[in-house]
């Protein structure tokens, strides 16, 4: 699985630059990430997730055992899940209609990804990045 950012800049930083790392949890004291930060709540890192392509579903899992079903979707369409934040998009199109949440998103990608109808994206928010899943 390949990681797509459409905003790749390399940081400057003057002599000194911050960090930023989690706030303690109120149970522990302890800093850790929130197992959402990447993906949606729950989910492992992305490096574990894989989509399946059935004939009459798409399923994306994880090593966890968390799994989300999908209807098989048409090259360029793309769709929303409300329980877990995210988009699951096929390419096969040049653009989204205007006015689409994930519009500009989809223009930033190279031609070559967005029309390509054997690859799957997904992301978690308008903003990116893009997953590529196959």
């Amino acid at each position: 699985m390949q990681k797509y950012s459409p905003a790749r800049r390399t940081l400057r930083c003057p002599t000194r630059c911050r960090s930023f790392s989690p706030a303690p949890t109120a149970a522990t004291g302890r800093r850790r990430l929130r197992q959402w930060e990447l993906f949606g709540p729950g989910w492992k890192a992305p490096s574990d997730i894989r989509l399946q392509i059935r004939d009459d579903a798409l399923v994306l899992n994880d090593n966890g055992g968390r799994s989300i079903h999908f209807e098989p979707l048409l090259p360029g369409k793309a769709v929303y899940s409300r329980s877990e934040s995210m988009w699951l998009v096929r390419g096969g199109k040049a653009a989204q209609p205007d006015g689409h949440t994930l519009a500009r998103l989809w223009a930033s990608l190279p031609p070559d990804i967005r029309l390509s109808p054997h690859l799957y994206l997904a992301t978690n928010s308008a903003q990116g990045p893009w997953w590529i899943l196959g």
